[in-house]
């Protein structure tokens, strides 16, 4: 394993050097941690260099400015995490798409996983609030959420509990599947997985 450093902003510049250094040095795959521009500019670097070995990103390489910037072709393949992958196996998630599309001016969501996470986010602070016997304020906030009694029927799960004192994570790793890019949109890298998406992950 060898670990690639650059200082090149996000979005700026190129990252061939940095790409070629990796495979210079014997990689089997590459791990990026970056938002959507630097994601595209690694891809790029990857196919000029000819290079396709496996890329594995962050939840940010399903941004659709990895897409609009290095287009699809070069992130043919490419995996990264996610908590949320289109497909038609849940009526609550394919409603929860329409109905941001019928509102959308844009012709796909920038983050489909990041739509999610937050209108589940939204839904439970609202019933923190309602349930805050002392009003509106962090501590009172934090206490009403690690305590809702009643579970919120969300896009991304079921929450029942989602947090407590010693948790706070929007999300576990039994909650999470591995996407892949194929021919311009995210899809699961296991076609089981897709098969098992109907069914409620649960953080616990």
């Amino acid at each position: 394993m060898c670990r690639i450093a650059s200082n090149t902003a996000p979005g700026t510049g190129s990252l061939v050097a940095e790409v070629d250094a990796a495979r210079k040095a014997g990689a089997d795959a590459l791990v990026v941690y970056s938002v959507g521009p630097g994601h595209a500019k690694a891809v790029q670097a990857r196919t000029q260099l000819g290079w396709r070995m496996p890329y594995f990103g962050p939840w940010t390489l399903s941004f659709r400015s990895v897409l609009k910037i290095a287009g699809a072709p070069a992130l043919e393949g490419t995996m990264m995490t996610q908590t949320l992958i289109k497909n038609g196996e849940s009526e609550r998630r394919s409603g929860f798409i329409a109905r941001y599309m019928r509102h959308s001016r844009e012709p796909r969501i920038g983050s489909l996983m990041a739509a999610a996470q937050a209108y589940d986010a939204v839904h439970l602070m609202l019933r923190a609030a309602f349930a805050s016997k002392g009003g509106p304020r962090g501590p009172a906030l934090k206490t009403a959420l690690e305590n809702l009694d009643r579970s919120h029927h969300g896009v991304v799960t079921t929450y029942t509990r989602p947090y407590s004192e010693a948790d706070h994570e929007a999300f576990s790793p039994r909650m999470i599947w591995l996407g892949t890019w194929r021919k311009g949109e995210i899809q699961f890298q296991y076609p089981d997985d897709a098969k098992l998406s109907a069914m409620v992950r649960r953080k616990q």
